[in-house]
C-alpha cells in the first residue's frame, strides 16, 4: 500500500515540474572601451543602468573577453566586454542602445552568472 502512494506522490511532483520553465533570456554584450596599459573601461554596473533605464530587465551582468587576439601594445583594445543576461523581450531595446547578441562572438569566454 505504501509503494503505490509514494509512486503517486512522485508522479504528481514530476508532473507539476513539467509546466515550469525558465524565463526566455538572451545574452547581449557591449565593449567596455578599455585600452591596454590604462585603467579604463565602463564598469558592468554603469552599463547595467543604461539597460534598466531603457526598461530592459537585466538578470545579471559580468565582464568577459571577446575571444579575439589583440596585439600587446599600450593604447590598443583589450577585447573586454560587458555581458548581460536579459529578458528576451528587451532585445530590440538593447540593440537600439548598440548592444549585440553574444552569438556574434563564437569564441567569447563568458563566465557564468553569479
Amino acid at each position: 500500500m505504501k509503494l503505490p502512494t509514494i509512486s503517486l506522490i512522485v508522479c504528481l511532483i514530476l508532473a507539476g515540474c513539467v509546466h515550469m520553465r525558465e524565463p526566455d533570456t538572451i545574452m547581449v554584450y557591449k565593449y567596455d572601451g578599455s585600452v591596454q596599459c590604462e585603467e579604463s573601461g565602463v564598469a558592468v554596473e554603469d552599463m547595467r543602468r543604461e539597460l534598466t533605464r531603457a526598461g530592459v530587465e537585466v538578470v545579471c551582468g559580468r565582464k568577459a573577453q571577446d575571444g579575439r587576439a589583440y596585439p600587446a601594445m599600450c593604447g590598443a583594445a583589450t577585447g573586454r566586454i560587458n555581458v548581460y543576461t536579459i529578458d528576451e523581450s528587451g532585445l530590440d531595446t538593447a540593440e537600439a542602445l548598440d548592444f549585440k547578441s553574444v552569438e556574434t562572438l563564437p569564441d567569447a569566454r563568458i563566465p557564468p552568472c553569479e
